[in-house]
């Protein structure tokens, strides 16, 4: 399944006769099956973007002063946060994935998307909260990241602009000022 410029709203654990655990990657239009673990699916989706997913649990422990649950930061549009699935077959293999972006409200142990659909887990409500606002706090600090490199990047465009097209000072004539 090629993910780029795909906006994913989850990623649940699904048995595959004849293989094992596989995902189901939900996006805005249509369902894909793939033969990799949520949690593997994430990891490449990590290394497809340049990003080391032991890099980004030290930001996170810095940030959110948090060692368990972390939310998985791949952009500015794909921050997930993990929760067990109910409907997983192997106890060992039952980690889904949320996108922030994409959920609405937390009701008891449910997870309510903006596109209508609900999750039913095995957390808790303060768990599935604490691990949502976990994950858009690293959602809106990867916005602010980003929105502060493209500001200083319009910056440094604008300078370069204004030096080549500024008029080239010749010659300075002083003046008494009366």
């Amino acid at each position: 399944m090629p993910t780029t410029n795909i906006q994913i709203i989850a990623i649940l654990p699904e048995e595959i006769k004849s293989f094992g655990i596989g995902s189901r990657v939900y996006t805005p239009a249509t369902t894909h099956l793939i033969e990799e673990t949520p949690t593997l699916f994430l990891n490449k989706m990590y290394k497809k973007r340049g990003k080391n997913k032991k890099e980004m649990d030290q930001i996170i422990k810095y940030t959110l002063q948090i060692s368990k649950n972390m939310p998985y930061i791949i952009d500015t549009s794909h921050v997930f946060f993990g929760f067990k699935y109910r409907n997983a077959v192997y106890d060992r293999e039952r980690r889904g994935f949320a996108n922030v972006s994409f959920v609405e409200k937390i009701e008891n142990s449910e997870i309510i998307l903006t596109t209508g659909e609900s999750i039913a887990t095995l957390n808790t409500f303060e768990t599935l909260n604490a691990n949502k606002n976990n994950a858009k706090t690293m959602l809106y600090r990867q916005q602010l990241i980003a929105s502060y490199d493209w500001a200083e990047t319009l910056d440094q465009i604008r300078n370069t602009v204004m030096r080549e097209t500024a008029p080239r000072l010749t010659e300075v004539r002083q003046s008494l000022l009366d």
